[in-house]
């Protein structure tokens, strides 16, 4: 800070960056234990300036830690070699029965957790317990290979901690959604039931964190121009049970809920093998190639996707469906004009749809 603001002193609007910043994908660098520590440290203190705002404005606030995916790992290029030792252990570990003979599994344990150094380290002692099905002894490896992340695109158990400790120093509510999430999932540890990918949700995912944080809201009294908060939430809770998440029409991209398609191996996908796992799901109908748009707008394709609507829609597909889908893709663009015709023509077709009347007053309304 001291350098920065030699650099720089405060005042002066001058900007060091002389290149468009790229994607965090995109980057090759990684950090060190250094950088990881300092990174919880500034995350402490953007809350802690929060919360003094919000408190100073008289404004009602509450912390939520952050909920992700605690099993993602990919490499990029070939997997890491690793740590010494590491690689024998793991492989009496595969062969030790897991949950039939878990008594030849924790002296394993005992003996790789003064090996264990990196990410890749922690995931594969979490996956061979994961895949033996002894899922409390697999999270805390998740959660350590979580925070050992080199290019960390998730929260982490210090964030989170440290999160919870400003909340209790200040007497500020906080939902604990990442352990919330984590109650709700598959053997308790949050993966592909709910995100795509290391921190983005799926249609799954955001409903059961709206709730989450919902439940957190009313239970924690936050809201109280509506009344009796206790019958609200047990109101709210009536109306989750009522209203299941799922597709209804397979044509539009708002009702798609499916997980993008990954390889089975922990490493990134290459151009090729994306282009061909889009393509994988057109059966040469218009309901195939309409998911082969949907998979496209997953793995980031949106000019791939309007191709894809487009011979759905050659194929004799919903037309107001792909049209919406169409509006949806051209947003994503920054086409609004072709967005807005899209959801026009979606009216037209669909004009009982709530969602395509919503979608086009929004765009109007930005003119």
């Amino acid at each position: 800070r001291w350098l920065r603001d030699w650099l720089r002193p405060p005042g002066d609007q001058t900007s060091l960056t002389t290149t468009t910043i790229k994607p965090v994908d995109s980057l090759t660098v990684e950090i060190d234990a250094d950088e990881r520590a300092l990174g919880v440290m500034l995350y402490r203190e953007h809350m802690a300036e929060i919360i003094a705002t919000a408190k100073a404005a008289k404004m009602p606030l509450m912390l939520s830690t952050v909920a992700d995916h605690r099993m993602s790992y990919a490499v990029h290029g070939a997997p890491p070699t690793p740590s010494p030792g590491v690689a024998a252990g793991l492989g009496a570990l595969a062969s030790a029965g897991g949950l039939r003979n878990p008594q030849a599994v924790e002296p394993i344990l005992a003996r790789l957790d003064k090996q264990l150094k990196t990410e890749g380290d922690y995931f594969e002692v979490g996956r061979l317990l994961h895949r033996d099905q002894l899922f409390e002894r697999a999270r805390p490896y998740f959660v350590e290979a979580e925070y050992l992340d080199p290019k960390p695109r998730r929260s982490n158990r210090a964030m989170r901690a440290g999160l919870r400790d400003l909340a209790t120093r200040t007497d500020t509510p906080v939902c604990d959604a990442s352990a919330l999430l984590d109650a709700r999932a598959h053997r308790g540890i949050a993966g592909d039931d709910f995100f795509l990918d290391p921190c983005h949700p799926t249609p799954k995912g955001h409903r059961a964190l709206a709730e989450i944080l919902l439940n957190c809201t009313l239970s924690q009294n936050l809201l109280p121009s509506i009344g009796d908060n206790q019958a609200a939430l047990l109101r709210l809770r009536a109306l989750m049970t009522q209203v299941p998440l799922k597709g209804k029409d397979i044509f539009r991209l708002d009702h798609f809920t499916e997980r993008r398609a990954q390889l089975h191996e922990n490493r990134a996908m290459t151009d090729a093998e994306v282009l061909r796992v889009i393509r994988s799901f057109d059966d040469g109908t218009a309901a195939g190639a309409a998911l082969s748009g949907h998979h496209a707008m997953l793995f980031h394709r949106p000019k791939a996707a309007l191709t894809w609507y487009g011979r759905a829609v050659e194929r004799g597909g919903a037309v107001g469906a792909l049209d919406l889908s169409r509006g949806l893709v051209l947003t994503t663009l920054g086409d609004i004009a072709g967005a807005q015709e899209a959801f026009r023509q979606a009216t037209v077709l669909l004009p009982n749809d709530t969602e395509a009347r919503q979608h086009l007053t929004v765009l109007e309304a930005d003119k």
